[in-house]
């Protein structure tokens, strides 16, 4: 084994392993990135996990503010045409065989 083939092992061996530092202190870059964005979000009154998002509210709904906050979006039946287009017809017509 010549000792220019120990040198390009070596050197080649110092290559990956700074490549693999890199991709590990990147991680950890972007680790402590998303608990900090996670800590002012939670700050803030909005909790992020694995299942969801829960927004932390000072308001207590009672039965009156859910139906109207639920019945904003749906149509009211004043606002629904009077009468709809009759559907086709699916009338079969019997022929008789004299004609």
């Amino acid at each position: 084994m010549a000792f220019s083939d120990l040198l390009v092992f070596v050197i080649f061996v110092g290559v990956v392993g700074a490549v693999i530092y890199g991709v590990m202190l990147a991680s950890k870059s972007i680790d402590a990135g998303v608990a900090s964005t996670k800590e002012s979000l939670k700050a803030r009154g909005l909790d992020v996990s694995a299942t969801g998002v829960s927004m932390r509210s000072d308001k207590r709904f009672d039965r009156q503010d859910y139906l109207d906050a639920t019945q904003r979006y749906v149509p009211s039946f004043d606002s629904l045409p009077v009468a709809y287009p009759p559907a086709p017809s699916t009338f079969i017509r019997a022929h008789s065989a004299s004609q």
